[in-house]
């Protein structure tokens, strides 16, 4: 860990704007779990049968491939920046399925409905390559799964909430009726319990303190 990068991920979206394949294969196994966790949180029930977590996941990333110049990083660090934006991109997805199908069941007639709100794959000129395919389910990323399947159920509700999303404790403790203290405590054990599980080349920056 000594050369490790001071931000790994500034320096890995860096390269990934110029082409690296090796630097977004680096961004996408890591980050995708923790899309993959959102998606699973904030889907309503109801939408699961029509709009599958991964391909939601797929849909995030092509948004962010082709706003990845925009990005600029926070206190030198691009780490928050990035997981703000792509939890932002997934829910307001979300936001829009919701809106589409409440559209479509107000306005059905006997002829098909027509899709108000393409999906992101379809309004942008850019392509999901295999790479970020790839690299959302090789060995990085599973391992990412598996450690975050090892939370409890309410660590994980929390670490949506305050890491991914990044909302204050304050916020997270009025969703879940929750002290911000202990919201706190168990955001910070929640970290631990992934650092013990992950080499440090893979937890180390993956989620804001």
């Amino acid at each position: 860990m000594g050369d490790h990068h001071p931000d790994e991920t500034s320096h890995r979206v860096r390269g990934a704007r110029i082409g690296v394949d090796a630097d977004l294969t680096w961004i996408v196994e890591r980050f995708s779990p923790l899309l993959r966790l959102q998606a699973e949180h904030r889907l309503p029930r109801h939408l699961l049968h029509d709009c599958d977590p991964d391909d939601l996941v797929q849909e995030v990333w092509a948004v962010t491939l082709s706003r990845f110049a925009d990005l600029e990083s926070r206190s030198g660090r691009l780490t928050p920046v990035l997981l703000r934006f792509m939890s932002s991109t997934l829910l307001n997805r979300i936001n829009n399925l919701l809106t589409q199908q409440a559209t479509q069941r107000r306005e059905r007639t006997g002829t098909e409905s027509q899709r108000s709100d393409p999906s992101p794959l379809d309004r942008q000129s850019v392509s999901v390559s295999a790479t970020v395919k790839a690299a959302s389910r090789n060995e990085i990323a599973e391992l990412i799964r598996k450690a975050i399947d090892r939370l409890e159920a309410k660590d994980r509700e929390i670490l949506v909430l305050r890491g991914i999303e990044q909302l204050s404790n304050q916020q997270v403790s009025r969703l879940l009726n929750l002290q911000p203290s202990a919201v706190s405590m168990r955001y910070r054990r929640a970290l631990d319990t992934l650092r013990g599980l992950l080499p440090g080349s893979v937890s180390e920056g993956l989620l804001p303190d």
